[in-house]
């Protein structure tokens, strides 16, 4: 029997969630349907504001002062 060695040279990820709506009878995805429509709203609403904070986190300026102050300033 012959053994090779391999490696993994980039990393997998996988998402946490798994969606069976394809999967679903179609009267099940008209009782879910309005569920999703509200939680896709809530997810977009988050991915709204994540990208709006992450570039002025990026712009943060620390001042040091001669006299031993400490000023932040985020634009």
């Amino acid at each position: 029997m012959r053994y090779v060695a391999t490696v993994v040279v980039q990393d997998i990820k996988f998402t946490m969630s798994l969606d069976m709506f394809d999967l679903c009878t179609p009267e099940l995805q008209q009782r879910l349907t309005p569920a999703r429509d509200r939680f896709k709203a809530e997810e977009d609403k988050r991915v709204e504001i994540a990208q709006t904070v992450k570039p002025s986190l990026l712009h943060l300026t620390i001042v040091f002062s001669v006299n031993g102050s400490l000023s932040f300033d985020c634009v």
